[in-house]
């Protein structure tokens, strides 16, 4: 043990599992002198937020604490809470939809661009990130953000897309993406990670990283096929035949 310079700090040199290491001990009167300047940062930081809200800064966009603790109040009061607390969690989730089919969208325009030189991609008033539409524009892809009013046809043979505006978009062909997620909790329950599609994530075997279970299909991370599906289908079984072997043989 050695006693270093600084009043009332020990450190000590020990081995532990993972080798030689410091361990650094400090006296009650310490911690407590450390968890008055936390609380002291805090208060500060709250003043802080007081004196901009409404002088260097709109309430419209940042309130004070005092008013959104008085506007809390009021709701718990009334019961309103919950109410306001289920159009937050509303529109959080659209935002995400929104962002993620605009994403897939793009993506399938990008997909298509070995196809045709002639791709637009149209967002049915889902909104682009800016990286999103130069990316698009450098590849030579229109973006058309508005909403559509109908697809119109001639004989069953797609000829034109109508916009809200009542402009038309003469087209020979049109592919669609939409947003994925889970119908069922079932895989979140169970403990499974999720992938940013919002699928389960599994490796090459549709193993996942919950013990013995597996998943194959629409609800992992592959294409969206049903051939697709049925080869994971496969992948699995075999993997899980081989995993139950393994246990039991010796």
């Amino acid at each position: 043990m050695e006693r270093s310079g600084a009043q009332g700090v020990v450190s000590v040199k020990g081995e532990s599992s993972r080798g030689t290491g410091w361990y650094v001990s400090l006296p009650p009167e310490n911690h407590a002198r450390t968890l008055a300047w936390r609380a002291a940062i805090v208060v500060i930081c709250l003043a802080a937020w007081e004196f901009a809200s409404g002088r260097l800064i709109k309430p419209f966009w940042i309130s004070s604490p005092s008013e959104i603790w008085r506007q809390l109040s009021v709701w718990v009061a009334t019961g309103q809470l919950w109410l306001h607390v289920e159009v937050t969690l509303s529109e959080t989730l659209m935002g995400f939809a929104f962002g993620a089919i605009s994403g897939v969208a793009v993506g399938l325009a990008l997909g298509l661009k070995t196809w045709s030189d002639d791709i637009v991609a149209c967002t049915h008033g889902a909104p682009l990130e800016r990286r999103q539409r130069e990316r698009l524009a450098r590849n030579g892809i229109q973006t058309r953000l508005e909403p559509i009013a109908r697809i119109e046809h001639d004989d069953g043979a797609l000829s034109r897309i109508a916009f809200a505006s009542g402009e038309a978009l003469p087209r020979d062909a049109l592919f669609f993406a939409t947003g994925q997620h889970p119908q069922s909790s079932l895989a979140i329950t169970l403990g499974c990670t999720l992938n940013r599609r919002g699928t389960v994530k599994t490796g090459s075997l549709c193993d996942t990283n919950v013990p013995r279970l597996y998943v194959a299909g629409d609800a992992s991370r592959d294409a969206q096929f049903v051939v697709v599906a049925a080869a994971e289908g496969v992948k699995a079984a075999l993997a899980i035949n081989k995993a139950l072997q393994a246990e039991e043989l010796r």
